[in-house]
């Protein structure tokens, strides 16, 4: 099925689902249906149908694989045949032998039998592989070639929103502004003229290494924890669809940082102290624990708080002296 006939067919199932959830509602609750769309697009370029085509899938979608790995295929088909009969030739995996030297193949008639038997699946078992290659093949070449092109575009930014999976075009000179204004924030932010990185992951080994040697923390805890080969953290933002203009929330990336594996440990040791019974770990649980409650005041109302910059705004002195109370007590 192509593209804009599954996109046909997806429409028109939906608006039938529609009609019909309109028909199990009262008068005064029809409502007109809701369509909302996967992507969504503050730029200035105007996007063709073949590029809202391409990102309607989303940015994590993966496009089926367009070539058949012959050599794996073979390699894999070998490794069972000899699992399945055990080793028939003079040679063993593990055996040195040169490229044109020839193995000899020790059959019984059985064998033999098996083997042509395995042979003609697999033939027949790639013949229908490569067709449906060729198929895929004619449906993802416009579209890698499409993206391709849309990836050349200099003056957007293309990411995914900070809740949801809907793709967003920004421009890019928007966003560039919006995250330096982040980051101009000298109370959350500051610039440094070189680079700590290396100097701060040997403090932190030399530390931890101190605490081994102490009985502080176990020699796997060590080592688990120990940064090698560590780089500065990244710094990105992704846009709130759902407020107006579109804000960034920042987000920074610790991944392969010096203290990143640390943070790790540490969130494993302190999982214990998050034992909050109002504590929402999700939007399902959310909705779950709202069927459960029972309103007896027609005029109650929801509220819902938002601080800007959550994460960046907590105070970092007190969040570790909470920490520590929690763990060893009140000074």
């Amino acid at each position: 099925m192509s593209i804009e006939k599954e996109i046909i067919w997806k429409e028109t199932h939906l608006k039938k689902l529609n009609a019909l959830r309109e028909l199990n509602l009262p008068l005064s609750n029809k409502r007109s249906p809701i369509y909302i769309s996967s992507i969504k697009n503050y730029s200035k370029r105007v996007l063709t149908i073949k590029e809202l085509l391409a990102l309607r899938y989303g940015l994590d979608y993966v496009l089926p694989i367009v070539t058949f790995d012959d050599e794996t295929f073979i390699a894999n088909i070998e490794t069972l045949f000899v699992n399945l009969i055990g080793h028939c030739s003079d040679k063993k995996d593990y055996d040195e032998c040169d490229i044109d030297e020839a193995i000899i193949y020790n059959l019984t008639p059985e064998q033999l039998f098996v083997a042509n038997r395995l042979r003609k699946h697999c033939d027949t078992f790639k013949q229908h592989a490569k067709k449906s290659i060729r198929r895929f093949k004619k449906q993802t070449d416009p579209i890698i070639k499409t993206l391709i092109n849309l990836s050349k575009d200099d003056s957007i930014y293309i990411t995914r929103a900070d809740k949801g999976r809907a793709v967003v075009i920004l421009d890019k000179l928007d966003y560039i502004n919006k995250m330096e204004k982040i980051l101009s924030d000298t109370r959350t932010f500051i610039r440094l003229d070189s680079d700590p990185t290396i100097q701060k992951e040997e403090r932190l080994q030399r530390k931890l290494l101190k605490l081994k040697d102490s009985g502080f923390i176990t020699e796997n805890e060590y080592y688990f924890a120990r940064p090698v080969g560590s780089q500065p953290g990244k710094a990105y933002g992704l846009p709130k669809i759902h407020k107006d203009c579109a804000p960034l929330r920042p987000i920074i990336s610790a991944c392969n940082t010096f203290s990143y594996k640390l943070s790790k440990l540490l969130a494993k040791k302190l999982k214990h102290l998050r034992t909050n019974p109002s504590i929402v770990t999700d939007t399902f649980k959310f909705v779950d624990e709202l069927k459960n409650l029972e309103f007896t005041n027609e005029k109650i109302k929801m509220v819902s708080f938002d601080v800007v910059s959550l994460f960046t705004k907590v105070p970092l002195a007190r969040t570790t002296q909470l920490i520590l109370e929690k763990m060893y007590g009140p000074e």
